[in-house]
């Protein structure tokens, strides 16, 4: 049974894995067209001088078959610089238009990789009939190197070089070769793709475990961020009503008195208290009393301006800060307010509550010096009044700076 368990968590996890980098293809497609767009002068410029100095070979007299030799390579050289020219303006179409790969994009992959194989292929046979050069080395060394900088999962380079070793073996029967030497030239040839898909799969899956993780610390490090900016939310604002808090608010109000100094500006709060918001409470249930709350929040905010704040200092209590606001003005924006609560009743479902507030306004004059704490306990002072002159009343009262 332990056995049984420790295969079935394997299977688990190696289709977890594959499924995991297959997701990598796209971006490992779109890096290998940057390499090879990267590579490309260099290459061109490697074909280009390559054919031109086979193209000046001077053949052994002793050794005439060296001359067809040579004119075959600087042919294959010019036409290997024309085909890097190709792909490397196909791969820049293709960056250019999207930095995620298509599947059109992974067929260029795989075509540019053949193509460079089938070039390895084609200077092996012309090596090998002219008895020049080291047998397989060109087949064996383009396809390690297409292995290695080529970023390609197993589903693709097993299946690419398979193929590629089908083509050598044809290839290999019809270059008129003496049959004696074809067995071991297919051993030989077995090893090209058994080497080139061992590099190719041990750097895919370097490659493709370093890009999960990437996409696993961006997920955990997107998380944490969002988790960090809803705590900041939090500690900032109120929970109910989402306006901000009283620490909040403080803090806002003690940088606006700071830019009201510099700037030589008028600087008012107003207070707002519901008024018998305890009744609505005991008759209407708490629900009833948030939903209140949460209306009155939004006639608040929709009646200023956007670069005013508001905020619930708590219970049934909101505090708004006018910047550049003169206390005539402050006045008449909450009696707009306390106009806008009175004149209809709030409807909660289908229940009509009748809501008055009183209203506490203070403000600083132009050049005048003093802490949000005077300003709020001035205020308040105002709200005190309101509300023991009857309520549903805006009143007035300046800082005492004495």
């Amino acid at each position: 049974m332990e056995i049984k368990s420790k295969l079935v968590q394997f299977i688990t996890w190696a289709k977890s894995t594959t499924h995991e980098y297959s997701r990598v293809q796209g971006e490992a497609t779109m890096e290998t067209l940057r390499r090879f767009r990267a590579a490309a002068a260099f290459l061109v410029a490697l074909h280009l001088g390559l054919a031109i100095w086979f193209d000046r070979y001077v053949a052994p007299e002793n050794r005439p078959e060296m001359v067809l030799w040579s004119e075959s390579l600087a042919k294959v050289q010019i036409g290997s610089a024309l085909m890097v020219l190709l792909f490397a303006a196909v791969s820049h179409r293709f960056l250019k238009r999207s930095n995620r790969a298509s599947y059109a994009a992974i067929a260029m992959q795989v075509l540019m990789c053949a193509g460079y194989i089938g070039v390895g292929l084609i200077l092996t046979v012309i090596d090998m009939k002219a008895g020049a050069g080291a047998g397989t080395a060109s087949f064996m060394l383009i396809s390690i190197l297409i292995g290695v900088v080529s970023l390609m999962r197993p589903g693709i380079s097993v299946p690419l070089y398979g193929f590629s070793y089908i083509a050598f073996l044809l290839m290999m029967a019809n270059a008129g070769f003496d049959s004696s030497n074809l067995p071991g030239l297919m051993i030989l040839g077995l090893a090209v793709p058994l080497l080139a898909v061992f590099a190719s799969t041990m750097i895919w899956h370097q490659y493709a475990k370093n890009v999960v993780l990437r996409r696993q610390l961006s997920r955990t490090n997107g998380i944490l961020m969002e988790r960090h900016k809803e705590m900041e939310y939090q500690a900032e604002h109120d929970a109910l009503t989402g306006l901000y808090n009283r620490r909040e608010f403080m803090r806002l109000a003690e940088m606006e008195l700071e830019r009201a100094i510099k700037m030589a500006s008028h600087t008012c709060v107003i207070m707002v208290d519901v008024d018998y918001f305890k009744k609505i409470n005991d008759n209407y249930g708490h629900p009833t009393g948030d939903e209140v709350l949460l209306q009155l929040s939004a006639i608040l905010k929709s009646g200023v301006r956007t670069n005013d704040v508001v905020a619930r200092m708590g219970g049934e209590e909101f505090i708004i800060l006018l910047s550049n606001t003169p206390p005539q003005g402050a006045v008449a924006l909450a009696e707009k307010l306390r106009k806008a609560l009175y004149s209809a009743p709030m409807m909660i479902g289908d229940v009509a509550i009748p809501l008055t507030a009183s209203f506490g306004v203070s403000g600083y004059a132009e050049k005048q010096q003093g802490s949000i704490e005077l300003l709020y306990a001035a205020a308040d002072k105002a709200l005190y009044t309101a509300k023991n002159s009857g309520r549903n009343r805006v009143e007035y009262a300046p800082p005492n700076m004495s």
